[in-house]
């Protein structure tokens, strides 16, 4: 029984992250996609105006067309192939997998923003290293800058402090005691 519980629980999660990836791939390529599509099957043409794919900005009708698509599919794979349990297994996972697809397109839009998010984290840090490494060449390429602050006083002689022999080794190889010396030391 542990089996078939962990195989329909992996079949569950696996169509969660599917229908993640779906919206994404929808939002991201589908939306031209189902423009050509509907301006080719209807009279009158999407207006410009309006953003939907076949997934992203659907009704929920459409949405549970898309999702129960794709579980038929992959049920009929599975069926075609070795890795079947049986089939009564795989009618029950049939009806389970639909439900998991639409939480996975729920999910959809907070991946999709993670996704979006990442290519705008990514500038940033370009934008950071390109900042770094132009300020790193123009301290290396510029002379320093001498300045004369003339001073009605004065100048009074640093204090010089007294340099402290650092604590010879004891040839210990106790951890404790090589880290103790390190923090004395800093």
């Amino acid at each position: 029984m542990s089996s078939l519980t962990s195989y329909i629980t992996f079949w569950m999660i696996f169509f969660v992250l599917l229908g993640a990836f779906w919206y994404v791939i929808d939002r991201r390529f589908g939306v031209k996609w189902y423009r050509v599509w509907f301006n080719l099957t209807h009279k009158d043409p999407l207006p410009s105006d309006v953003e939907a794919g076949f997934i992203y900005n659907r009704k929920t009708r459409n949405k549970v067309m898309m999702a129960t698509l794709l579980s038929t599919l992959q049920t009929v794979a599975a069926l075609f192939s070795l890795e079947t349990i049986n089939l009564l297994v795989e009618l029950i996972l049939w009806i389970v997998e639909v439900p998991m697809t639409m939480v996975g397109f729920l999910i959809g839009p907070w991946a999709y923003r993670l996704w979006r998010g990442r290519n705008e984290m990514y500038d940033a840090l370009d934008e950071i290293n390109a900042k770094s490494e132009k300020t790193a060449s123009a301290d290396v390429v510029s002379e320093p800058k001498k300045e004369v602050v003339e001073s009605e006083e004065p100048a009074e002689k640093p204090e010089e402090k007294e340099t402290t022999e650092p604590a010879k080794d004891d040839d210990s190889d106790d951890p404790r005691d090589m880290m103790r010396r390190y923090t004395d030391k800093h």
